[in-house]
């Protein structure tokens, strides 16, 4: 059983159909984040289902699972990274380091590089790991956004 030492958010669920589900309080803005929110609020308002209508547990036992909050998982991931980089011998994989693969995830789903988003993850990072994000979101480079519309008219250019 793994043991989780931090702030852990409730998921009442072991089976939901909607796995992109995020903390409220992280939820995307579609005004700066070119993204659809992903909140349950979100979610539930606009008719998607999060759970299936026959739950996988009884109504009258509540087991809910526990996992830990977005930074307390930042802050494990950025430490793996840590580990992997000090102690390569024990990773036969060479140039693989999945936590920093996991970490670009995050940065790049979760819009952690903008100001808003910044502004809320890093201040709940263990101090240790602060520093070290702050380098991962600044080095992060965004693709811009291609419409087929914009794909379009610069082909209607060239011509």
């Amino acid at each position: 059983m793994l043991s989780v030492d931090c702030e852990k958010l409730e998921v009442p669920e072991t089976h939901a159909w909607n796995w992109v589900l995020m903390e409220e309080r992280f939820d995307l803005h579609l005004s700066w984040a070119n993204a659809d929110s992903i909140s349950f609020t979100t979610r539930t308002a606009n008719g998607v289902k999060i759970l299936p209508t026959i739950r996988t547990q009884s109504a009258d036992k509540k087991h809910p699972i526990y996992i830990p909050s977005i930074p307390r998982m930042l802050d494990a991931m950025l430490g793996q990274a840590r580990y992997r980089v000090t102690h390569p011998e024990n990773f036969p994989e060479l140039g693989t380091n999945r936590p920093r693969y996991h970490l670009q995830n995050f940065i790049r789903y979760l819009h952690l590089e903008k100001p808003t988003q910044r502004g809320k993850v890093l201040p709940e990072l263990a101090e240790r790991n602060r520093g070290e994000l702050e380098v991962l979101l600044d080095k992060f480079q965004r693709k811009p956004l291609a419409t087929l519309a914009s794909l379009h008219a610069d082909k209607r250019i060239e011509n």
